[in-house]
């Protein structure tokens, strides 16, 4: 944050919990969704993951949520893609809304 840097990407080893709290609202974060865990995803499993992601990470802005690899495997079901954005035109919208 010290070099002025806007955004920071996150793995999915990462705890986005906590550095959504180290950010403390001075640097954006981006991730931090297994684009190569999604090749195994169905709609259910997209739903939840896209969900619980938003619900973690999203709350008082600062979020832009993403895959965390860079790029999306061609492997990935076009329906995942499709459900991830239909979840997140959903839940995404701010404010967001605590479950």
């Amino acid at each position: 944050m010290e070099t002025g840097t806007k955004a920071v990407a996150v793995s999915v080893k990462d705890s986005i919990v906590d550095v959504k709290r180290i950010a403390n609202k001075k640097v954006a974060i981006i991730g931090n969704l297994n684009a190569i865990d999604m090749v195994n995803w169905d709609r259910e499993k997209t739903t939840r993951e896209v969900k619980q992601l938003i619900q973690k990470a999203a709350p008082g802005g600062g979020f832009i949520l993403s895959d965390n690899h860079g790029e999306i495997p061609w492997q990935v079901p076009e329906g995942v893609l499709l459900e991830i954005a239909k979840t997140i035109k959903e839940y995404g919208n701010y404010p967001i809304q605590a479950e």
